[in-house]
């Protein structure tokens, strides 16, 4: 067997009499890109396809609204766990509402109630799939899908509820809420 010199096989980052500060700060910063990097390409994607999806909303054709109820809830509904909408207009109009929304302010907040309610919006571009947005009506109202969270707004939940044929409440009494023991909507 023979012995290759060992500057062949050993890896020394630093020149002899580095300080161990000096390495530590190094590692640091190798760390510290490495993890920008990896945060970033895992943004990146969302944000790039929210973007892609709001720049030509035209293409849209359809858009499927399924309700998802989380365990437990205690609610009720007066219309279909899935809706379908295929008039383009409106899809249209629904997806530049979602498009024009701003983001969810940051901070700490107190949510009144959460219903357990949340609501699956597929937009559909011909037999493509364009974009997959989750709208949450209730607790502190959400939409997620397009790169960051986004904070509906009272247009939103109105155009939405119409274009599912519903005709659209205010504040508990919002049919896209359900029905509770406790709210009673004339």
């Amino acid at each position: 067997m023979s012995t290759l010199p060992a500057s062949r096989y050993s890896y020394v980052p630093f020149p002899a009499g580095t300080s161990p500060s000096r390495r530590f700060r190094a590692f640091g910063l190798v760390v510290l890109v490495a993890l920008g990097a990896l945060g970033l390409s895992g943004c990146g994607n969302a944000s790039i396809n929210g973007s892609a999806f709001c720049r030509d909303l035209s293409a849209l054709t359809e858009l499927t609204v399924s309700r998802s109820v989380r365990p437990g809830a205690s609610v009720t509904f007066t219309f279909p766990g899935r809706v379908v909408i295929t008039r383009r207009a409106v899809v249209v109009g629904l997806a530049g509402d979602a498009c024009a929304l701003k983001p969810f302010p940051s901070g700490e907040f107190h949510c009144p109630a959460d219903f357990g309610v949340t609501y699956e919006l597929i937009y559909l571009a011909g037999r493509r799939g364009a974009a997959t947005l989750e709208a949450d009506p209730s607790g502190c109202p959400s939409l997620r899908g397009l790169g960051t969270v986004l904070s509906p707004t009272n247009r939103f939940w109105t155009d939405l509820a119409t274009a599912m044929g519903l005709h659209p409440g205010q504040g508990a009494c919002n049919p896209l809420f359900g029905s509770t023991v406790e709210a009673v909507c004339g």
